[in-house]
């Protein structure tokens, strides 16, 4: 099984919540971030894991397989390094980067990491 996890638990991060939820026994949902706890403790709450509003602290604790992240795009950059680093696979909501250089140096990061990645185009 699986360990993940999920920053950004507002609407896009609802939304993937719910595809998370019909996973099943496929994955276990090890952790949920967001700026406003009760936010992530409402997602906790519906499956599994533990709340959380430093991200640092819950890649900490949690040692997660695989990360959503479902935040604003200004705050991509620093977690996708952080995540690359890790060599933690993650999917990314639409943009991957704020600009083409940015881009660039991410998706080159993430080709010498070898990792998987994803970024959501659908839900627009």
């Amino acid at each position: 099984m699986k360990k993940l996890a999920l920053v950004g638990c507002g609407g896009i991060g609802q939304y993937h919540l719910g595809h998370i939820l019909q996973f099943g026994n496929l994955v276990e949902s090890v952790g949920f971030c967001d700026l406003i706890l009760e936010r992530a403790e409402k997602f906790a709450a519906q499956a599994g894991g533990k709340a959380y509003t430093d991200f640092w602290k819950m890649l900490d604790e949690t040692n997660p397989d695989m990360v959503f992240l479902c935040v604003p795009p200004t705050e991509h950059g620093p977690m996708e390094r952080e995540l690359i680093s890790r060599k933690i696979p993650f999917f990314v909501e639409k943009p991957i980067a704020l600009n083409w250089d940015m881009a660039k140096e991410i998706a080159d990061a993430i080709e010498e990491a070898g990792l998987i990645t994803a970024v959501g185009f659908q839900c627009r």
